[in-house]
């Protein structure tokens, strides 16, 4: 089956806490070889950190190249293109529900309609949101040239990037291309194919394309000039064993008419069920 498997990695390690002296030790640009991380994701080059005085505090504002968003899914499932703080009212009422900021307090203003609810508030902060990353608008969805330098920035999950209207049409686009349709649906799982390594948006991927697609156009340029996956054929290199008991059985994760992951089911004949990748 068409195959897409993110192959994402983030380093752990936090900023900490800036102090006057360590802002002036912070660089203007972070280039090739300087790592600073937010939220435990490597900010990428070519970020711009402003440092700059609010209230009489040292402060560092980061800037992110142009096209690269921090991107994020709140507890509430809604997607976030900015992580700032935010507080949403919702109520039926004529007069009322209005969002009240004072200081550092924020609420719902009284709902003067007797019959109706309250007004409930929902607080959604940086701290909230969840599987957050970095998206490049700039690179949308391509096949990895050998020549090219392996660099990735720190990227959601697919959870995220799915829900991104551009991320969808660029993958439908390149499912067209390869497969004559948006979304392959299970018919494809025979087909021969081969797998390459692809930028998604910024994620390092692999995608599965069929063999007949390169016999079909000549001209299309395979294992002297594309990233092929080591390894690794159609179905993958995820295994399933079962350690106590008899079968434990690989299914495909599908979404788009993509596989983007594996579960091994054990059903009632296996206690301990194990993957290995």
């Amino acid at each position: 089956m068409l195959c897409l498997l993110l192959l994402i990695g983030c380093q752990k390690e936090e900023v900490a806490k800036s102090s006057k002296e360590s802002l002036l030790a912070l660089p203007e640009f972070i280039t090739e070889g300087n790592e600073l991380s937010l939220y435990g994701f490597l900010l990428p080059e070519q970020t711009k950190i402003v440092k700059e005085k609010v209230d009489g505090r040292s402060t560092a504002r980061f800037v992110f190249p142009t096209g690269v968003k921090l991107v994020g899914l709140n507890k509430d499932n809604s997607l976030s293109f900015s992580l700032q703080e935010s507080y949403t009212c919702t109520g039926d009422c004529k007069k009322g529900c209005d969002v009240v900021r004072l200081g550092n307090d924020v609420g719902c203003s009284a709902c003067e309609d007797t019959n109706k609810p309250p007004c409930t508030g929902q607080y959604t902060s940086p701290s909230e949101s969840l599987k957050v990353g970095f998206v490049d608008m700039n690179v949308g969805v391509s096949l990895l040239k050998k020549s090219d330098k392996k660099k990735f920035i720190s990227t959601p999950s697919w959870e995220i990037l799915s829900q991104i209207p551009e991320v969808t049409k660029a993958i439908e686009d390149f499912n067209t291309k390869y497969y004559g349709t948006p979304k392959p649906d299970d018919s494809f799982e025979n087909v021969e194919k081969k797998g390459y390594i692809i930028n998604l948006f910024g994620s390092p991927a692999v995608y599965y394309i069929p063999t007949s697609y390169f016999k079909n156009n000549p001209q299309a340029r395979t294992e002297d000039y594309y990233e092929e996956l080591e390894s690794e054929s159609g179905g993958g290199s995820v295994t399933c064993t079962c350690e106590s008991g008899t079968r434990c059985t690989k299914e495909a994760i599908k979404s788009m008419g993509m596989t983007i992951g594996h579960k091994c089911v054990s059903g009632s004949n296996c206690t301990k069920c194990k993957m290995s990748w």
